[in-house]
């Protein structure tokens, strides 16, 4: 080997040749330096990155399974307010109803006052007229009577009269 170095050393063209292989030796060196480098940074990367993919996936999941149960309570939800507004809509109907019927039961009551009151009069007047008839009952047998004393007075009467004669 010392030979070769003091061959290198004697001749420039050798010196030339065995710098200029040192240089690119050293460039190539330095190009596999970088580029481990950069292989080991994008590995790290690469890493990194799959442990933020296993993180977010887990996320995902989590936010997935609660958007899940976000579209069942909105179903839910949403089935409640088509309850409700049926629900609302009944509630008009019937207090429309109601209101109705209250309208309905007012002139059937004044019609019911006016009905008693019709009531009242004619059962006063029916009352009148009972008393009326007992009345007129009475002077009817008064003159039954009456008409029969003065048939029995005419027939004795009669009866004179033709003995008489």
């Amino acid at each position: 080997m010392d030979e070769l170095i003091t061959k290198i050393e004697g001749d420039s063209m050798f010196m030339l040749m065995a710098l200029i292989s040192v240089v690119v030796l050293l460039i190539i060196v330095l190009i596999i330096i970088v580029s481990a480098m950069i292989v080991k940074n994008y590995k790290n990367r690469c890493w990194n990155l799959t442990v933020d993919n296993k993180d977010k996936l887990k996320e995902i999941l989590i936010l997935d399974s609660e958007l899940q149960r976000y579209k069942i309570e909105d179903i839910e939800n949403k089935k409640k307010l088509l309850d409700f507004v049926e629900i609302k809509t009944k509630l008009h109907n019937i207090q429309n109803d109601f209101s109705n019927l209250k309208k309905n039961f007012s002139s059937l009551e004044d019609e019911l006052t006016r009905v008693k009151d019709k009531l009242k009069i004619s059962e006063n007047i029916y009352a009148n007229l009972l008393e009326e008839y007992e009345i007129l009952k009475e002077e009817y047998f008064t003159k039954i009577e009456e008409n029969k004393k003065y048939r029995t007075d005419n027939s004795r009467l009669l009866m004179k009269l033709k003995n008489i004669i």
